[in-house]
């Protein structure tokens, strides 16, 4: 639905992201999705600062910042799960955990969009390198 809202090449990537989170999911993927956050953490500053500069609402950046700065504890519990999850968590647990946050991440970052605020080409590149790795 997000993806017929936003249109565009934007609303195509988000068709991709979603189809390949998906496929992620269902393979067990937890090294790609652990990747991707890994990515994520790595742009963070220029994430936020890309919202920053946005023409959305505060309301709709703080959202978005607050999104991308959640992130580290999702890595931190794809990464070291059984301190995370406890003892008999299994691998499918943590990916589907992870695609949630991930998607929770995306869905927040392109919503501006829905309300005419350019997505930040920074934030576009991140889900294409995703798009790229499936």
């Amino acid at each position: 639905m997000l993806s017929t809202e936003v249109g565009g090449r934007e609303g195509e990537l988000i068709q991709t992201f979603s189809k390949n989170i998906l496929e992620l999911t269902q393979k067990c993927d937890k090294e790609t999705l652990e990747s991707f956050l890994r990515e994520v953490l790595e742009k963070e500053n220029i994430l936020i600062e890309e919202i920053d500069n946005s023409s959305a609402s505060q309301e709709e950046k703080e959202e978005s910042k607050s999104s991308i700065l959640n992130i580290r504890s999702v890595f931190d519990k794809v990464k070291h799960p059984i301190k995370s999850f406890g003892k008999d968590v299994t691998k499918e647990i943590v990916v589907t955990y992870a695609a949630e946050e991930i998607v929770k991440l995306v869905f927040q970052l392109m919503s501006m969009a829905t309300l005419g605020v350019p997505i930040p080409p920074q934030i576009l590149n991140l889900l294409s390198s995703m798009t790229k790795r499936t």
